[in-house]
């Protein structure tokens, strides 16, 4: 062996600890990892550095394991080395990792293999040196893993890794695992981008993975409790396995402080043997007294724990992983993982008796200065201050309230109790419109008012109860409204009007609402669209985030009445981004906005999008009693009805029906009618059919609302068509069509009249005059309505269209619609329901209308403007296209959009 390979002092390693190969061996694959297949593609890119840093227990060694098997089987060398801290000593380093070169088969040839029976002390960077010019040499690619790097706190180590790693030979890839991020310099690697990091964030365990886990320790859970169980822990690996030792789904299924009380399932000793122990005292301290905020700052830091150099220390927990991670670029916020926050809580609480409401007082203050009232709150509510939360309630319960943040203030008022909150009509207002809002907490809202009602006219002064009196009728006014009863409902609303000063913020805007709510049913939509329109500015001015999505709703709601399908989905996308810029995602409007854009998509026979909602607002109910996810099982009823996927829609039909469930209003009775009769029309079963019509026609006695008798006798008249009583269907779609003529039901009234023309041609044969008149009312009219006629009256109408096409001058643009309904086949409608198949257009939907404005001579910004999208998709569409149809230029685009619209 090479002498310079030698420390100067050439001594003996008498004191040497014995060698243990496990050191060296890294773990094997077990049948019950779970495959972390997204994380070991990034590692796979072949990255000369490979960093992986997370705090312990997720799943580090576990992916290095699964990696090793991988790197093996594809006949790579991998030289594994797992440290402790007693390899700080630059001989142990040196030795252990010769011998890890030397198990992977890689000192064949050098000198270094001597030094596998040596007990003398070698320089490391010597070694070093000669491994990696052994690795340059060999033939193999090759994989150098240094786990728990942690372990090592030597300078001198460090130097000469960084050293070694700027020297690389081309087939050497390393990976280093570690709980913080090794004092290494890895700017340079990541600009050049030859660094891949994988940290906590991306060692968690999705649900689809929690979903995998459960199910290898042969536990089922729901998607419910799967998100509750990812949640709790935050993807830790060592949670899950621990939840999984307990009932999950009893454990999930409470409505308790989880964290605390998976701490309490052995996660707390983990986390002291394996971190909180072998930190400072005066770190120990430090991180007890900042987890009571969440999130935490720099300056809370130091007003919490009382020490100047709090900025320093939490940036050192971070770059340590001590389960705490950046919530922005800028530095300024930290939180920690819920977890580890409930065990610190736990020893601030053992040791520190009493010292929490102190704390908290003092997050309290700090966050409210700054303007955030939510946090503020939250430290009122776990502190049980009433006195702090019933001041934080007066003065900014509304501010959250519009926020959206309705379970934060009944959190906050369950705390303080009814009889504190009944002596404060702001509070009792405030409260029984958040219950309302939320939906799941209906009951406390009845029983509220009920209180105040009673209490009310003998405590307050006779001005506060004036003011008091008109709160509660506002909630009548809704009330109301979800009923049925309009005339009741306005009669509220002018009443409430005539008050001069009420408590609730925005009084004006939602009285606007309603009146144009009930113009909508009344058949007044000109005033409903203006009502409305007043209501979104007068919440647009006073910054009623939440008030104003539901509005655009509301104005989509008219607009889709009047068969404005277009304009309907512009305030649908108004409402939706509003939602999404405020995180009002959850909030009570959103699921109205999902179901109603699923509408739309469904008229327009976009299924996957129509789905796509519906699993969207499913996910936003998940929590909310079961009658207000009725409407939105209708609209998937619906779709899965004219998709033609009957497994689904027979599932989803058993389940609504049943007796309409109590507590169900007229308008969500008759969407569920609708949905039920759809199906039976679909299926065309007779008796089905039959049974329906029979409950249609009992509802409609019951119905007050003339849109909702529109929209229910339309399928009342085809539903008698097509069990054969023509003359009933004529004639009550007949009065159908008069009656949303007259009320400006346009989007009925079309569908109406083109039902009648298909009726009525039908029996007086092939009139072109006639059949002039059907095509085109085919032209005004929704997909939907095509649709529900696609199996019967359509084909022969088109088949008798075609060969009288040079007689019809509308035959050639109304083809062109109808085509994309019944002979072909885009990729984004997927309609296996309709026998008649012809060759496949290898665009979607979206594709073939950019592809049409291409052919029409527009411009991008034309396109774009037609159907309401940013320039900047119509280009990324627009490639798609020239990519499927293997051209490259817009001419030759504009000749193969003639070539397909010539078919």
């Amino acid at each position: 062996m090479s002498p310079s390979l030698w420390l100067s002092h050439s001594e003996s390693m008498t004191n040497a600890l014995p060698f243990l190969p496990s050191k060296i061996t890294p773990l094997r694959r077990s049948n019950h990892w779970i495959p972390r297949v997204r994380l070991l593609e990034r590692l796979a890119q072949g990255k000369p550095l490979n960093l992986i840093t997370a705090p312990a227990g997720y799943g580090k060694s576990v992916l290095l394991g699964q990696y090793i098997d991988d790197a093996q089987a594809k006949h790579k060398a991998v030289a594994y080395y797992r440290l402790e801290h007693e390899d700080n000593e630059q001989g142990e380093f040196c030795r252990y990792l010769i011998h890890a070169f030397n198990l992977a088969g890689l000192l064949t040839n050098s000198p270094l293999r001597e030094a596998v029976q040596c007990s003398q002390l070698l320089a490391l960077d010597a070694v070093l040196r000669q491994l990696l010019c052994d690795g340059g040499n060999s033939s193999h690619a090759i994989v150098v893993v240094l786990d728990d790097y942690h372990c090592i706190n030597n300078s001198d180590i460090h130097q000469q890794l960084a050293f070694a790693l700027k020297n690389t030979p081309p087939n050497i890839e390393w990976i280093l695992a570690s709980r913080e991020v090794p004092p290494i310099a890895l700017e340079r690697w990541r600009i050049e981008q030859k660094l891949e990091h994988l940290d906590s964030r991306d060692l968690a365990f999705s649900t689809a993975e929690c979903d995998a886990f459960f199910q290898q320790h042969a536990i089922r859970l729901s998607g419910q409790h799967l998100q509750l169980a990812q949640s709790a822990t935050q993807g830790w690996a060592t949670g899950l396995q621990l939840l999984s030792l307990t009932d999950p789904t009893r454990f999930l299924g409470h409505q308790i402080d989880r964290t605390t009380a998976l701490c309490e399932q052995g996660i707390g000793q983990f986390i002291d043997e394996e971190v909180f122990y072998h930190l400072s005292v005066a770190m120990q301290s430090f991180l007890m007294a900042c987890a009571i905020s969440q999130p935490i700052h720099p300056d809370l830091a130091q007003c919490l724990s009382g020490d100047n150099n709090a900025p320093q220390l939490l940036e050192q927990a971070y770059q340590q992983r001590l389960f705490i991670d950046r919530l922005d670029s800028e530095k300024q916020f930290f939180q920690f993982h819920p977890l580890f926050r409930a065990h610190l809580l736990t020893l601030l609480d053992v040791r520190f008796p009493g010292q929490k409401a102190r704390l908290h007082r003092f997050a309290l203050e700090w966050w409210e200065k700054r303007g955030y009232a939510d946090l503020a709150m939250q430290h009122a509510n776990e502190s049980q201050d009433p006195y702090q939360l019933q001041r934080l309630l007066l003065r900014h319960g509304w501010e959250l309230h519009f926020q959206g943040r309705n379970q934060l203030i009944l959190s906050a008022m369950q705390t303080l109790g009814e009889d504190t909150i009944i002596l404060s009509p702001q509070l009792t207002v405030l409260m029984a419109i958040c219950a309302q809002v939320t939906r799941h907490q209906m009951h406390v809202k009845d029983r509220l008012l009920q209180l105040a009602s009673e209490r009310w006219p003998h405590q307050l002064p006779k001005e506060e109860w004036e003011k008091a009196r008109h709160a509660l009728a506002s909630f009548d006014m809704d009330h109301q409204l979800w009923q049925g009863n309009y005339c009741k409902a306005m009669q509220l609303a002018q009443n409430i009007m005539r008050c001069d000063v009420v408590y609730e913020k925005g009084m004006e805007s939602k009285v606007l609402n309603v009146t144009a709510q009930v113009n909508l049913h009344q058949g007044n939509l000109s005033t409903a669209q203006r009502h409305i329109d007043k209501a979104i500015q007068i919440a647009h001015d006073e910054t009623l985030f939440q008030a104003q999505a539901y509005f655009y709703h509301i104005r989509a709601l008219i607009d889709v009445a009047e068969g404005k399908l277009q304009d309907a989905l512009i305030y649908q996308n108004k409402a939706t981004e509003l939602c999404q810029s405020l995180y009002l995602g959850k909030m009570v409007c959103y699921d109205f906005l999902l179901r109603y854009r699923a509408e739309i998509f469904l008229e327009k026979l976009f299924f996957r999008s129509a789905m796509a909602c519906c699993y969207e607002a499913y996910d936003v109910l998940s929590n909310t009693e079961p009658r207000w996810r009725l409407p939105i099982q209708a609209q998937h009823l619906k779709i899965t009805s004219l998709h033609g996927d009957w497994g689904s829609a027979q599932s989803l039909y058993q389940q609504l029906n049943q007796d309409i469930r109590a507590g169900s209003n007229p308008e969500t009775n008759t969407e569920l009618l609708i949905a039920k009769m759809v199906y039976a029309l679909t299926l065309e079963d007779n008796r089905l059919i039959e049974k329906h019509l029979k409950q249609a026609q009992q509802l409609l006695s019951s119905i007050s609302s003339r849109w909702l008798q529109c929209r229910l006798n339309l399928l009342v008249g085809l539903s008698l068509y097509r069990l054969n009583e023509i003359n009933t269907a004529v004639e009550v779609l007949t009065e159908t069509l008069n009656t949303a003529r007259n009320d400006g039901y346009q989007r009925e009234a079309s569908v109406a009249s083109l039902w009648l023309m298909a009726m009525t041609y039908q029996e007086s044969g092939p009139d072109l005059a006639k059949l002039d008149a059907l095509l085109q009312q085919v032209e005004q009219c929704d997909y939907l309505a095509c649709c529900l006629l696609a199996k019967k009256e359509l084909p022969p109408l088109l088949s008798i269209a075609s060969k009288n096409a040079p007689k019809s001058a509308l035959i050639q643009p109304v083809l062109k619609r109808l085509l994309a309904l019944f002979k072909f086949r885009f990729a984004d409608i997927d309609d296996a329901s309709y026998p008649e198949k012809a060759q496949v257009v290898p665009l979607t939907l979206k594709e073939w209308e950019v592809l049409t404005g291409i052919g029409e001579g527009l411009t991008n910004e034309e396109i774009a403007e037609k159907h309401f999208v940013a320039p900047a998709t119509i280009k990324s569409q627009i490639r798609s296209i020239y990519n499927k149809l293997e051209i490259t230029s817009r001419s030759q685009a504009k000749v193969r959009y003639a070539e397909l619209d010539a078919k």
